[in-house]
């Protein structure tokens, strides 16, 4: 029966376990996630830590109205959906580098005797590869999951480099329709098991 349920209230937080982040991306063609519960296939991998911020999910719908002789709208037309997802990380590792910039554009160098793990982020007129991306959060036993199928980074955020802050690795995904016509999936499971 539908009704008022405080245990529906939900909140986005970061769902990370060990060294897992809460953000992960694998290359397109890559099996997806149908629920929030479902093993990430072994090609996906982790990002750092993201910012306060969170993740925000922008559904964009563009419509035409019709109208009659008359002037009423009689039907609406969609024009145009355009889905995006922007975040933030705060962790400056080659991993969450490769997910902002692109793996053609960061270069990770192992430590060596004269120098420590060193990256190297270039930006220029090029975007990146789009990929595949599972954004994950819990709240108690609710597990929540933001799966893009195909999703590219298009915008960049601004850096800003000062000593009170974390340098952020930000930007927005444009989020492309997979074999269904779908750009964006979200799962939800309250934790709550039958019989148990």
């Amino acid at each position: 029966m539908a009704g008022i349920d405080a245990t529906r209230v939900l909140v986005g937080a970061p769902e990370q376990s060990g060294a897992s982040g809460a953000i992960e991306a694998a290359p397109l063609g890559t099996t997806l996630p149908a629920s929030a519960v479902d093993t990430l296939a072994e090609a996906f991998v982790s990002s750092g830590y993201v910012s306060t911020a969170g993740v925000t999910v922008t559904p964009d719908m563009s419509t035409t109205d019709i109208t009659d002789w008359s002037g009423a709208t009689v039907r609406t037309m969609l024009e145009n959906f355009k889905g995006s997802v922007a975040f933030s990380f705060i962790q400056m590792d080659g991993d969450s580098a490769r997910m902002i910039f692109g793996d053609n554009n960061v270069t990770v160098t192992n430590a060596t005797a004269e120098h420590g793990e060193q990256i190297a982020i270039a930006m220029g007129p090029q975007l990146p590869d789009p990929k595949s991306f599972v954004f994950k959060m819990k709240d108690g036993d609710n597990l929540i999951r933001i799966v893009l199928p195909n999703a590219q980074p298009t915008s960049w955020d601004e850096m800003t480099f000062n000593k009170t802050e974390a340098i952020p690795l930000g930007c927005t995904l444009s989020c492309y329709p997979d074999e269904n016509n779908k750009s964006i999936y979200i799962y939800v499971d309250n934790g709550v098991k039958a019989g148990v």
